[in-house]
């Protein structure tokens, strides 16, 4: 059975209620923490005349239209696509640093085929020194700006799953509404589309987050989880009958160990010591 993994902060009360409800988010471009997700290499192309041409007026139009359709580019794919991010890893130090709040939050591991079966797709992230080069618009395009990221990213190891927007997923509203910020809601994404001069102008509107079902697969707590959390974990574990391991570190080493507490239809097999009593655990 493979897995992936995903962090999750002991702060977020949003990621203990997915958990227990078996849910998953998908989330645009936006809301992820690297600047540059979707942005590509586009350069727009003139004959050495036209090049010429632009430098004798003082003009950069050439690079101002490649910016433009990078941009444009970006924005679409902002609207089109939701991400899934996991990592291959369960055990990355920096991981559990960044993104499950110092260690104080938790890791929680999916079945690849159970995320495979509510996604468009599934793909490695590639990690590079150069962006990504848009030579042409098309799928497969996409899907590398989705997917090429900077090597300084390389220690996340990440997988990710794409949602393509549903017909179901997206609103048809009244073009005013894109450019009146007072009508519009925080957790949806706007998006023009048509033409003013066919009449058939509208705003398009969609969740930022799309939920799907996926349930977890196992879990692990952190070296600095406070014990009301994992007791809230243990009783989401016992829900799903999954395992639950807590991260420890290994004597003398830097490396972690995950040790089980928790083995699903059964009791615990061992008890950490000064982490659990057994009347916690009881109910």
């Amino acid at each position: 059975m493979k897995l992936l993994y995903k962090y999750y902060s002991n702060e977020s009360k949003y990621a203990f209620e997915n958990v227990e409800n078996g849910n998953i988010c998908f989330t645009s471009l936006e809301s992820l923490n690297d600047p540059f997700e979707g942005i590509g290499k586009y350069l727009y192309e003139v004959s050495s005349e036209e090049q010429m041409y632009w430098d004798t007026i003082g003009s950069n139009l050439p690079e101002l239209l490649s910016k433009r359709f990078s941009e444009d580019l970006q924005d679409m794919l902002n609207f089109k696509y939701r991400v899934f991010c996991s990592s291959k890893d369960y055990n990355n130090c920096l991981l559990w640093a960044y993104y499950a709040n110092a260690h104080k939050g938790f890791c929680v591991g999916y079945k690849e085929s159970s995320i495979l079966n509510i996604s468009d797709e599934l793909l490695n992230v590639e990690y590079s020194s150069e962006m990504c080069s848009i030579n042409q618009f098309d799928e497969d395009t996409y899907k590398k700006l989705l997917t090429v990221k900077s090597a300084d990213w390389r220690n996340e190891n990440e997988c990710r799953a794409l949602y393509i927007l549903k017909d179901k997923d997206v609103s048809s509203l009244d073009p005013d509404v894109f450019f009146n910020e007072k009508n519009q809601n925080e957790a949806k994404l706007y998006k023009l589309h048509g033409h003013i001069q066919t009449k058939n102008l509208r705003t398009l509107c969609s969740d930022k987050i799309i939920l799907q079902k996926c349930e977890p697969a196992v879990i692990y707590l952190g070296l600095r989880m406070k014990l009301c959390d994992k007791q809230r974990l243990i009783n989401i574990a016992k829900k799903f009958n999954i395992e639950v391991y807590q991260m420890s570190q290994e004597q003398n080493s830097f490396d972690f160990i995950p040790q089980k507490i928790y083995s699903g239809n059964g009791e615990p097999p061992f008890y950490l010591s000064n982490t659990y009593q057994k009347d916690d655990l009881s109910n």
